[in-house]
């Protein structure tokens, strides 16, 4: 059963893809292995029980194998589903700005945690705010790349297992005026910092003419600036333990919406 399955998986989905996302996840767990002391006794211990397994036992897994590969593409469909309603919003939302920022965030969404789909759904919720409070649909992509990418700095030097998630939506919260999220990482901003450095920005000298566009970017300019050691991060520490497990779980859950999107036509 399990070998049908998997031969009907691998059919439709074609060897080539699947055996190439593996090997994405694979890399993973070898970069985690290496920086894992190895326990040589329990391996010997498993290994013992292995070999004392009775074909009634074997057989039995094989038909867990099978139903872990069914409930397996049930989830990458669903995740496939999710992906596609992701990069429908996305597009609405940035319209032709949509093509050039997806392809910046696809370079880091992994790295902070993130699926792509996951990245384009966070930045279109954060960009309808954006264009909300009057920003264009090239302007909010702008000053959304700009926040994505200190958004998962600073999660990485936070060590967020929710990767940059958090920090994107308190961000969100952070350009509408509500900055107290931001607190949580080290961010301290208050209203007279904030049209203080919109006043040199912009070159305006009266609060009444302070546009809620030039409070946000006053906002997200406070907040580089406040960030100090966490810039960079992310790519400084990619390679560390925690890092790698954050990558790897925004890989499988990546391996699973890729894999669905083959699997959706069938």
């Amino acid at each position: 059963m399990a070998r049908t399955t998997l031969e009907m998986f691998i059919k439709v989905v074609g060897a080539n893809k699947v055996a190439k996302a593996l090997d994405n996840v694979s890399d993973e767990l070898k970069d985690l292995q290496k920086q894992t002391d190895k326990n040589e006794k329990s391996n010997a211990k498993f290994a013992a029980g292995m070999s004392g397994l009775s074909k009634a036992a074997i057989a039995g897994a094989a038909v867990f194998a099978g139903k872990k590969l069914t409930d397996f593409s049930l989830d990458a469909v669903n995740a496939a589903s999710a992906a596609l309603e992701a990069s429908a919003a996305f597009g609405q939302t940035f319209k032709q700005a949509a093509e050039g920022l997806n392809n910046e965030l696809e370079k880091s969404a992994n790295l902070f945690g993130l699926t792509n789909s996951e990245a384009r759904q966070l930045t279109a919720v954060f960009g309808s705010v954006a264009q909300g409070i009057g920003f264009t649909e090239e302007e909010a992509a702008k000053l959304t790349l700009q926040v994505f990418k200190l958004s998962g700095d600073i999660a990485s030097f936070n060590n967020l297992q929710q990767g940059a998630l958090p920090v994107i939506n308190a961000f969100r919260s952070g350009i509408a005026g509500e900055r107290e999220a931001l607190a949580t990482y080290g961010l301290k901003i208050t209203e007279s910092m904030v049209q203080t450095k919109a006043f040199t920005m912009t070159g305006k000298d009266a609060v009444d003419q302070l546009t809620l566009q030039d409070k946000a970017l006053a906002t997200v300019a406070i907040a580089y600036e406040q960030a100090g050691v966490q810039l960079g991060n992310a790519e400084r520490e990619a390679d560390g333990f925690a890092a790698s497990t954050v990558r790897l779980s925004a890989e499988i859950r990546q391996l699973k919406e890729d894999i669905g999107t083959e699997l959706v036509p069938a």
